[in-house]
């Protein structure tokens, strides 16, 4: 008695206790009162509509992890971007090679032809002004100084190019 198409039992009592009371009058049989229940068409629908909610929620669990295989398969990722992975590798590689190339030179003691061209133009300046050569020594910034300098310049244009775009 008092049970729906769900098998639940749809009474309440009527003293007013739940479960979590602490007064001591509570009643030792609880009154039921069985509750309205709806048309049979109206709960038919109700059913039918769950069932449908469930269904498509299935398929959406079921397409999600699909796309999930999908996105944790590198063959296949590899397969669907191979051109941006072979123009990231030449990237790579080219930066590389350049900096290779960088350390190479920097370690590499620069030709005589050079030197010499240096050497004349040091000694002009010093003949003209001595203290000129002094300023100029001086004021010769350091390498990894310069390039450090560059690299933030550049990411700071980068960055603020991104935020333009961005808005």
């Amino acid at each position: 008695m008092g049970q729906g198409r769900t098998g639940v039992n749809h009474t309440t009592p009527l003293n007013g206790a739940d479960t979590m009371s602490t007064s001591d009058e509570v009643l030792q049989e609880p009154i039921e009162v069985e509750a309205t229940s709806t048309d049979d068409g109206e709960v038919g629908e109700i059913e039918d509509e769950i069932e449908a909610l469930r269904s498509e929620l299935g398929n959406l669990v079921g397409e999600l992890d699909r796309r999930r295989h999908e996105m944790t398969n590198m063959q296949l990722q590899a397969s669907r971007h191979s051109t941006a992975l072979i123009v990231g590798g030449i990237a790579a590689a080219l930066l590389v090679a350049g900096l290779v190339a960088y350390g190479r030179r920097a370690r590499q003691p620069d030709p005589l032809p050079l030197r010499l061209r240096k050497l004349g133009q040091a000694a002009r300046v010093v003949s003209h002004d001595p203290d000129r050569l002094l300023r100029a020594i001086e004021r010769k910034p350091d390498t990894k100084m310069a390039i450090m300098a560059a690299l933030t310049k550049i990411a700071g244009t980068a960055g603020t190019r991104a935020v333009k775009h961005a808005l």
